[in-house]
């Protein structure tokens, strides 16, 4: 008999337990020092102009940190935006946040905007997390979804935020998975698509 062929999803969990093994051995200390030199590169997008709406993360666990970067996009005039979770229906929803230091426990321990109601408008941008990124662009997350969900249909740039450790040669991609057009690390900025 011969053996059975990994299917996406096996690869994907076997990439995912990897490149979280990578993610997790950065020292704080180093973690900190990378997150300022992506955040300086993210924040000299054009992109990050006053009056522009972005979408971002609030980071948990080894995720790259957003804390000074939500703070210096707020000082710059970007209008900034934090995703909530509602479990029930598995939609993410983008709320206006003033100040990062409101943000509360939500959906999975994950930091949320205390807003019930979405902002009307799309975004000029998202600032996505992950596990890990491939240079076409395609997006290894948690394995829930919702930021696929999210940005199915929606316009708007969309970007990858990592350490260059999470960036691996080719990662599977399937019909839900949505691509990100740049990946910012620390390094570099991988532009992915036209």
């Amino acid at each position: 008999m011969a053996p059975r062929r990994a299917s996406a999803a096996d690869l994907k969990t076997a990439l995912r337990r990897e490149a979280l093994a990578r993610r997790d051995a950065i020292e704080p200390d180093l973690r900190a020092s990378l997150a300022s030199k992506a955040t300086k590169r993210l924040l000299g997008l054009s992109v990050m102009r006053p009056g522009a709406t972005v979408g971002f993360y609030a980071a948990r666990g080894s995720e790259m940190p957003t804390d000074g970067l939500l703070a210096d996009a707020l000082r710059r005039g970007v209008r900034v935006a934090l995703p909530r979770v509602d479990r029930a229906t598995g939609a993410l929803t983008f709320h206006a946040v003033a100040d990062p230091a409101a943000l509360r426990p939500g959906a999975f321990g994950i930091r949320e905007p205390a807003s019930t109601a979405p902002m009307p408008e799309n975004l000029d941008a998202i600032v996505v997390p992950g596990v890990a990124f491939d240079p076409r662009g395609h997006r290894l997350g948690t394995g829930r979804g919702y930021f696929d969900r999210y940005l199915r249909d929606r316009p708007g740039l969309r970007i990858g935020l990592a350490f260059e450790a999470q960036i691996v040669e080719a990662l599977p991609d399937e019909p839900h998975d949505e691509p990100m057009d740049l990946i910012v690390t620390e390094k570099r900025v991988l532009r992915t698509r036209a």
